[in-house]
């Protein structure tokens, strides 16, 4: 059409020519006249990127979303969504890089949502299985009434917060674990405590008071049980004072027993059995041991280790003295909460005697 007017070349339009190009004209006016557009607003017919970020941010703040994602996985996916709202009206935006990547991100939240859920209902089921093995180990133990009942209880707390849909795995964890650990110090203390109930069969009817030895090993279980010392430091302080001649022999063998036949001849075994007699009742042990300073039974019988297997003799009553007051015997107990903290002690009659008195 070179060397058409301006008229000729309007002939050549349709009407409704000329209206479409008309509206694509105030299209583009309106275009450059309204900054949301140039600035990626998402103004016109197009998504709003605001309305999207903000329906997105509501998708990760909902209630079982969150407790789902957890913390971390939370707190980066609101952070991508921060990152996009900046975007929003700053210059050199491009609307549509926007709209790719508000598109990506939320495919990215949603496939993250639902692989979190699923982990969680995961998690949730463990933990259920977790709760019922523990109860059922409590049922099956020998603990104490009081014990069992009280830990069952507490298990039966986190079975109903299991219920909940939204509640914090972490807590339910932290929960189990130290349930986990209280179970695991009480079956401990009553594996140790247990060992003070066999040990009269481990006492040989031999040496130089035995029945006083076989005497002090059933007050002493019976103080375990009772949690009333009173009538074992009764009974020590009367060897003490007047029995000295067999206190020394009595405290030896005692201790000696415990260590040659439940301990294994394992001192720290040794010590997590001292650690259940009271510090004070130990300290009248000691003081029990050195009664008759004039015969120390320090002879050659005694340096003999057959021998004193035989009798169950620790040592000297000086050493067996020092032995019940060592520091580190505070801190046999610490760590009960280990499921293996009890491993290695004797079970059934000890290997070291044939002859014991009951």
């Amino acid at each position: 059409m070179t060397g058409m007017s301006d008229s000729d070349m309007m002939a050549n339009y349709s009407q409704s020519d000329m209206a479409e190009m008309q509206q694509q004209y105030q299209d583009i006016r309106g275009a450059f006249r309204d900054p949301n557009q140039i600035l990626g607003e998402g103004a016109g017919p197009g998504p709003d990127p605001k309305k999207q970020l903000a329906d997105l941010k509501a998708l990760v703040q909902k209630p079982e979303n969150a407790a789902a994602l957890g913390n971390d996985q939370k707190t980066e996916l609101l952070g991508k969504i921060s990152d996009l709202q900046k975007l929003i009206g700053k210059r050199g935006t491009d609307p549509n890089d926007l709209e790719d990547q508000i598109s990506q991100l939320s495919d990215e939240i949603s496939t993250t949502i639902e692989e979190a859920k699923q982990n969680r209902s995961d998690q949730m089921d463990s933990f259920k299985n977790a709760v019922q093995t523990l109860l059922d180990n409590v049922h099956s133990s020998r603990l104490a009434s009081d014990k069992k009942t009280d830990l069952t209880n507490q298990l039966n707390a986190v079975k109903d917060q299991l219920k909940d849909k939204n509640v914090s795995l972490d807590t339910i964890q932290s929960t189990l674990d130290d349930l986990q650990k209280a179970f695991n110090r009480d079956m401990n203390m009553d594996k140790l405590m247990n060992k003070f109930g066999e040990l009269s069969s481990h006492i040989p009817a031999q040496g130089g008071s035995w029945q006083r030895t076989m005497d002090l090993a059933h007050k002493v279980n019976a103080a375990m049980e009772s949690g009333d010392w009173s009538e074992v430091k009764t009974f020590l302080a009367d060897m003490r004072d007047n029995h000295n001649n067999e206190a020394n022999d009595m405290i030896q063998q005692f201790v000696g027993t415990l260590y040659y036949g439940p301990a294994n001849q394992n001192e720290d075994n040794l010590d997590q059995l001292l650690a259940l007699i009271p510090a004070d009742v130990r300290g009248l042990m000691s003081q029990a041991a050195l009664a008759n300073t004039g015969e120390q039974n320090s002879g050659d019988n005694l340096d003999n280790d057959t021998h004193k297997m035989q009798v169950c003799y620790y040592g000297t009553p000086s050493a067996t003295a020092d032995r019940l007051t060592r520091g580190r015997i505070d801190s046999a107990l610490d760590n009960l909460d280990d499921p293996n903290a009890t491993s290695g002690y004797l079970e059934g009659p000890s290997p070291t005697t044939t002859t014991t008195g009951h």
